[in-house]
């Protein structure tokens, strides 16, 4: 009988121990450092420590049992679990506050018998076939996932617990891909003898002095080396400075394209000419000659990659090329093409401007001037008349500003109240849900609005701050020169006295007064040259006398 009680009180104890839930914060139980020495322990006994550890209770499957070796210091309570089931080749699963340790093969049988679901995804900014390649790394192994282009869906097929995963991570990868609009401003400047070493750029623009990007060729005067060169401006209004260019006769505006594109993909900007030129080759027979007319891409090329970083800098990848005719060869005038190309890699904010300089060529043109009627008489003409061969500099400039354009990095609060509307309808999701997801979108901006006016308020007080410190300090340096200035003139005046007595001492003869009145005028000016004069020259003389 005794036997008996034991043995319930000992049921009962261990059904309290395992079963009982407590009510303690997760963070509290994960937080739970465990000691473990365990040699050929039971599972059951082993766990019973997690158990007290965790605050959670612990189930075990009739098939489950082990023993545990195992030696752990101070480590949380689940760390320890895993190895310990690890080692046994077992796992567990936590629902509410229950445990449940179970067998591999439990876990395999149990999803086998789990009824699947088919549910379809419709992204609305990524394409379907780019994001099976992350969602299907989710699948179990009975799941499957198809993608149907036309429609741009994924038809998926797994247990329910799967799709409820992939339909979350779907949703964080499906996000509206940024847009930059790239404006250039490529211009042709002829170039005089005074911008043989560049042009002054410091009366339309300020040089960015913090980040400065490689090989940028900037003189101390502001000058871009147009022998090869690239800098970065700021304050630069490509509007305004069309105007400018269109005044001046050395500059010629050669276009002014602009493009859009998203971000990380590349932009690319051709304004080129076909030359045409005559080509000959045999015949197939090789009997005769097959003239053809070919041609050759000239001009300039610009590719652009953007990329918009978290703080909306935009990080850009630029090749530049300019191509034009330098000659014509042979017979068929087949044009020699030269080149000048440029690449690079920097970092500009919204609005800056970046400049490529130093893709310079040479033109030569031959000018005839004569004297009209006599210059044109065959032999004689030639001494009528000159040939003037002009040889010109000129460079090519390209101006590119990127600017990012801000309705697409963010969706507007009708838009996101439409795309949760149709994600409701597509995964099911509850209107409770999507209204408090709403709600928190326009309480996150209204923090953000708040957080922008505060930090505008404070720029503004320490504007007026430091006008207020710039104001004092200037009113200190006005009362600094007030006091030089009477200082000034109180010495001026005790100079004068003190000259017109010693002069008077002079005339009536009384030399030592006279000498020190002087060389009291010496101390408080030693540039008195009428003082010294009176005392070197004189004074003695008239001693003399």
């Amino acid at each position: 009988m005794k036997k008996d009680i034991i043995k319930i009180s000992g049921a009962i104890f261990l059904f309290l121990l395992f079963y009982f839930p407590l009510n303690i914060p997760a963070q509290e139980q994960l937080a739970s450092l465990v000691t473990l020495d365990l040699k050929e322990v039971d599972l059951k006994d082993a766990l019973k420590i997690i158990s007290q550890a965790s605050n959670l209770n612990v189930v075990l499957d009739k098939d489950v049992k082990a023993k545990v070796n195992i030696a752990l210091k101070d480590v949380p309570w689940d760390v320890a679990l895993d190895n310990i089931l690890k080692t046994n080749e077992l796992t567990y699963r936590i629902q509410e506050n229950i445990i449940r340790v179970m067998t591999l093969a439990t876990v395999q049988k149990e999803e086998d018998t789990i009824p699947l679901t088919t549910e379809i995804i419709t992204p609305n900014f990524a394409k379907a076939e780019e994001l099976q390649a992350s969602l299907s790394k989710m699948l179990s192994s009975r799941g499957s996932m198809q993608v149907n282009i036309p429609t741009n869906s994924l038809i998926i097929n797994d247990t329910p617990e799967v799709l409820a995963k992939v339909e979350d991570l779907a949703k964080k990868l499906d996000i509206r891909t940024p847009q930059v609009m790239i404006e250039a401003l490529i211009v042709s400047v002829k170039l005089t003898d005074t911008d043989k070493f560049g042009i002054d750029w410091t009366a339309t623009h300020k040089k960015h002095s913090e980040r400065k990007i490689d090989t940028t060729d900037l003189k101390p005067s502001g000058v871009l080396d147009l022998y090869y060169g690239k800098t970065i401006l700021t304050n630069w209004n490509i509007t305004a400075q069309l105007a400018l260019f269109a005044e001046d006769k050395n500059v010629k505006i050669l276009a002014n394209p602009r493009i859009m594109t998203m971000d990380n993909l590349a932009a690319q900007i051709e304004i080129t000419e076909q030359v045409p030129y005559t080509y000959t080759s045999q015949s197939t027979e090789g009997t005769s000659t097959v003239t053809s007319t070919q041609f050759k891409d000239v001009g300039i090329k610009l590719y652009v990659t953007p990329h918009i970083t978290k703080d909306k800098f935009i990080s850009m990848s630029v090749k530049s090329e300019q191509s034009f005719v330098a000659s014509f060869v042979g017979t068929t005038n087949e044009p020699s093409i030269d080149s000048r190309k440029a690449e690079t890699n920097l970092m500009l904010k919204d609005g800056e401007t970046f400049v490529i300089g130093g893709l310079r060529k040479k033109d030569s043109t031959i000018t005839i001037d004569k004297i009209p009627l006599f210059g044109d008489i065959p032999f004689l003409g030639k001494f009528f008349r000159k040939e003037v061969k002009e040889i010109t500099d000129t460079d090519l400039l390209i101006f590119i500003t990127p600017h990012v354009l801000e309705e697409s990095l963010v969706l507007t609060l009708k838009e996101e109240e439409k795309l949760e509307k149709s994600q409701d309808e597509l995964f099911g999701i509850k209107k409770e849900r999507n209204k408090a997801i709403l709600k928190t979108l326009a309480q996150l901006r209204q923090e953000e609005e708040l957080t922008r006016k505060t930090e505008l308020k404070q720029q503004r007080e320490e504007e007026t701050k430091q006008q207020e410190l710039e104001a004092a300090a200037q009113e200190e340096r006005q009362k600094q020169e007030r006091l030089e200035k009477a200082i000034d003139t109180r010495l001026e005046q005790e100079i004068a006295s003190l000259y017109k007595e010693a002069v008077n001492y002079y005339n009536h003869n009384q030399f030592p007064e006279a000498e020190h009145a002087f060389e009291h005028i010496l101390i408080l000016d030693p540039d008195e040259t009428e003082a010294r004069e009176y005392l070197e020259i004189k004074i003695p003389q008239k001693k003399k006398n």
